[in-house]
């Protein structure tokens, strides 16, 4: 199976990057075909060529003259240079999805994948479904999106218009579930409790010594 990855920030700085480098590993170990578009800040490189050939991996850079502000980021204060979304214009919003759109365009051009799988259930998120609602999308919820919903409600319909129809949402837990029902309206078999993993190479089973 083909799959396109979309992160709108660093994929190895946060913890909804190392989720997503988690994912990428495992669907790699399957078999299956893996792209990526990824948020950065221009002059930094993310380091995921260990999960994903840098060939399959498109960035959208911030702070160039195509995004002239820093990356925003999920929360209010991120491990590098963020701006936040409560604090962006209604031009560097539009600005941030055309970007993004037209990287997306290309992607889904050149790969054709089969299923897309987003993070957050936010503005990228939104964006991926009211363009491409012919492709199954599914998205992780990471809880910053949750809070981001709380803190910008200038920007709830621009996320609910497109995230309302996402195929299927990712939960960490029973709570966030119910919080994720509440906030957007979603039919509760729409999400699905995966809980946030842990990786088998480092942490293991045995006997109590």
């Amino acid at each position: 199976m083909k799959i396109l990855h979309v992160l709108s920030q660093y994929p190895d700085s946060t913890g909804s990057g190392i989720y997503l480098q988690a994912i990428l590993r495992q669907a790699k170990e399957q078999q299956h075909i893996n792209n990526l578009i990824v948020g950065i800040n221009a002059g930094r490189v993310p380091d995921i060529n260990k999960n994903i050939a840098a060939d399959r991996v498109s960035l959208v850079e911030f702070n160039t003259p195509q995004l002239p502000f820093a990356l925003p980021g999920m929360s209010d204060v991120m491990p590098y240079m963020s701006s936040r979304f409560q604090d962006l214009t209604t031009d560097q919003i539009q600005t941030y999805e055309k970007v993004f759109l037209h990287t997306i365009e290309k992607q889904i051009e050149e790969f054709s994948p089969d299923i897309i799988h987003s993070h957050h259930l936010w503005l990228l998120s939104s964006l991926l479904k009211n363009n491409f609602s012919n492709i199954p999308l599914v998205t992780s919820c990471h809880g910053s999106d949750l809070r981001q919903y709380q803190l910008c409600p200038h920007l709830r319909h621009r996320v609910q218009h497109g995230c309302a129809r996402i195929d299927k949402v990712l939960a960490l837990t029973n709570v966030q579930k119910d919080e994720i029902i509440k906030l957007y309206g979603f039919a509760e078999d729409t999400v699905a409790i995966v809980g946030a993993g842990y990786n088998d190479k480092i942490f293991s089973f045995s006997e109590k010594a």
